[in-house]
C-alpha cells in the first residue's frame, strides 16, 4: 500500500510540475506579449527565397531572429479580457479573437516535438512558418458553416476552442529538396528525410501527440485531408523571434520565443504572388 501511495504521489506531483511550469511560460508571455507598436518592423515574404540549403536556412534563420521582425498582426495578452487574442481584418472592420492558453500550450507542444523528433530544424516561415486546420466534419457541418464567413471572430473562436481541431504544418517549405530539372529528390539521407515527414500533424488536446502523413503522390509530399475531417487552408503563421511571446526549447534545451498571427506574411513590395507549397 505505501509503495502505491508512493507512486499516485509521484504521478500528481509529475502533473503539478508540468502544469506549473506551462503557466510559468505562460505567466512570461502575459508581460512579453505587449500590443504591436505602430511602425514595428515585420517579417516579409520576400524577407525570403525558394530553393535554401539547410545551411543558408538556418543562417537565415538566425538573423531573421535577431533582426526584431515580428509578425504582422501577431497574437498579443489582452488584460481588458485577461486572454492572449489575435487582431484580424474582417468586413465591418478589426475583429479581435480570443485564443484559448490550451490552443498555445499545444502549440507550444508541436514546436519542441517538431524539433525534438527532427521533423523540424527552424521556427520561421522558410521551414515550419506555416499551418491548417483539420476540422472534425460534424463539427465542421453542424457549427462552423452555418456562421456568416465575414464573422471570422466566431468562426476562429469556436475552432480554437474544440479541442479535437488538428493542426497540419507543411515544414521544409523552401528547402532544396528536389533537382530543378530532374525533379527528383536530392541525393542527401537528411534531406529525403526531411521531405518525406514534412506533414507534421498535432493535436490540440494540450498533449505532445503528433502524426507524420504522406502523399507520397503528390507534388512535394503535401498532404491536404485527414479522415472525417475537413480542410480549413487558412492557419496561423509562426515566426520565431528574440522578442517574441511564447517561449519553447530549442534543440539544444535553450529558450527561444515565437509569435503568431492569423494574417500571412505580406510583401516589401510588388514581388508577385509566391503561394504555398
Amino acid at each position: 500500500m505505501k509503495s502505491c501511495a508512493l507512486q499516485v504521489l509521484a504521478v500528481i506531483s509529475a502533473c503539478f510540475l508540468s502544469f506549473s511550469v506551462h503557466a510559468s511560460n505562460l505567466g512570461e508571455a502575459k508581460q512579453r506579449c505587449q500590443p504591436p507598436l505602430d511602425g514595428e518592423p515585420v517579417v516579409y515574404q520576400n524577407d525570403f527565397s525558394w530553393g535554401y540549403e539547410l545551411d543558408a536556412m538556418k543562417a537565415r534563420f538566425k538573423f531573421i531572429y535577431r533582426s526584431g521582425k515580428r509578425l504582422k498582426q501577431r497574437a498579443f495578452y489582452d488584460p481588458a479580457q485577461g486572454a492572449f487574442v489575435f487582431p484580424v481584418d474582417g468586413l465591418g472592420g478589426k475583429q479581435i479573437i480570443v485564443i484559448p492558453e490550451r490552443f498555445i500550450k499545444s502549440v507550444v507542444n508541436h514546436v519542441e516535438e517538431g524539433l525534438r523528433l527532427g521533423y523540424v530544424d527552424n521556427i520561421f516561415f522558410p521551414d515550419m512558418g506555416h499551418s491548417h486546420f483539420f476540422v472534425p466534419q460534424d463539427f465542421f457541418n453542424e457549427v462552423i458553416q452555418p456562421i456568416p464567413i465575414s464573422d471570422k471572430k466566431q468562426r476562429y473562436e469556436k475552432m480554437l476552442g474544440n479541442h479535437n481541431v488538428k493542426v497540419l504544418y507543411h515544414t521544409a517549405e523552401q528547402l532544396h529538396m528536389k533537382d530543378r530539372e530532374s525533379k527528383a529528390l536530392v541525393d542527401d539521407d537528411y534531406i529525403r528525410w526531411r521531405y518525406y515527414s514534412r506533414n507534421l500533424i498535432g493535436y490540440t488536446d494540450g498533449s505532445k501527440k503528433t502524426e507524420i502523413h504522406k502523399r507520397l503522390n503528390r507534388n512535394f509530399n503535401t498532404v491536404r485531408d485527414y479522415p472525417e475531417h475537413r480542410y480549413w487552408g487558412a492557419g496561423f503563421n509562426i515566426s520565431a523571434s528574440q522578442d517574441g511571446c511564447f517561449s519553447y526549447k530549442d534543440k539544444n534545451g535553450g529558450v527561444k520565443y515565437f509569435d503568431l498571427s492569423l494574417s500571412d506574411l505580406p510583401y516589401d513590395g510588388d514581388t508577385g504572388d509566391l503561394g504555398y507549397l
